[in-house]
């Protein structure tokens, strides 16, 4: 008799227990019909085939907005490859079922990946609520550059007053340009002050073309009438093109507001 791996019994067992969860619980916010065929192959690619086979099926789950899917792409946040959990981050942050944020805390919490925790932080703004807010909010201080700029960008998404004090209070230890530019974005989406908004037309002159297209797209989002004079003096001095077009946009819709 033909031995059938130990990895795939267990992806099999794991599979017929996501099915099975899928079919019997109904979440508060999801309350699934019967499995289609299709949903059901879907599904089961999920947890079954080769990594490009996988990977392709986590991404139409969220895509499309598999509801029915829930159940089995939270088991894959503790799956062994670490594109998969990537993936996986991301799908179910567009499913935007809010009860996936106790589960994303805990898969942060043993994550050793600084990809993977990046994604499961990025997910959190898919899921905007206090509570997403609060732990992306948790990340900004981490010794991880990459960590700390996924924690400001999803709160710029959120902005989420509980978390005000702690985006201030970075930004005054912040070694980051890019993730200070994010931080004064998500502050001055919450409060105007003006010596933010002073601060924020200074990264509209930086050396960086990384930093000046992160201001410009904080600006074009706040459309703050006080940018009005940096942002016209901005697409004059601009000597890239796209940036001045981008700098351009911000001042349109600043002056239309």
């Amino acid at each position: 008799m033909k031995k059938i791996p130990l990895l795939k019994i267990v992806k099999i067992s794991i599979l017929s227990i996501s099915l099975a969860i899928t079919l019997q619980i109904h979440s508060a916010d999801f309350k699934p019909a019967a499995i289609s065929e299709h949903t059901q192959a879907l599904i089961e690619k999920t947890q079954l085939g080769s990594l490009e086979e996988r990977s392709a099926a986590i991404e139409e789950a969220g895509i499309t907005g598999c509801k029915t899917c829930y159940y089995s792409l939270i088991s894959l946040l503790k799956d062994e490859s670490p594109i998969i959990r990537r993936k996986t981050a991301i799908s179910i942050g567009l499913l935007r079922n809010k009860n996936a944020i106790s589960h994303l805390e805990k898969a942060l919490e043993v994550e050793k990946e600084e990809s993977v925790k990046v994604d499961f932080i990025r997910a959190l703004g898919f899921l905007a609520s206090p509570e997403a807010a609060k732990l992306a909010s948790s990340y900004l201080s981490n010794e991880s550059e990459k960590i700390r700029f996924a924690a400001a960008k999803t709160l710029t998404v959120i902005a989420d007053i509980g978390t005000y004090d702690k985006i201030t209070a970075q930004l005054k230890s912040e070694s980051s340009d890019s993730t200070k530019v994010l931080l004064l974005h998500a502050a001055l989406k919450m409060k105007l002050n003006a010596e933010h908004i002073l601060e924020l037309v200074k990264y509209f002159y930086s050396s960086t073309r990384l930093v000046r297209l992160y201001a410009a797209r904080a600006a074009a989002d706040l459309k703050i009438k006080e940018t009005l004079l940096d942002l016209k003096k901005a697409v004059i001095m601009e000597p890239d093109v796209e940036l001045r077009e981008q700098f351009f946009h911000a001042y349109n819709v600043t002056f239309n507001k």
